[in-house]
């Protein structure tokens, strides 16, 4: 296996590591975060939704699913 194809394959690993650390905050800190953001915009405070809660909760655990599987199809090709 060449060094490209071996660089090519870490470099596809760090990015899609590097995006699932927001899915790890949106299924496990995801009140928080929504609670900041209704308070960061004062203008537009409330309490956040239920069944936003979960659909973010819901995002984050397919996104690492997804990037689960493409992280074996990468390194098992």
């Amino acid at each position: 296996m060449s060094s490209v194809v071996i660089m090519g394959k870490v470099f596809g690993s760090l990015v899609l590591i590097a995006l699932g650390i927001p899915a790890y905050y949106a299924i496990f800190h995801t009140e928080s975060f929504i609670d900041f953001s209704y308070r960061f915009n004062s203008y537009n405070y409330g309490d956040p939704k239920h069944h936003t809660l979960i659909l973010t909760k819901i995002e984050g655990v397919l996104y690492l699913i997804l990037s689960f599987i493409v992280l074996l199809i990468l390194w098992l090709s």
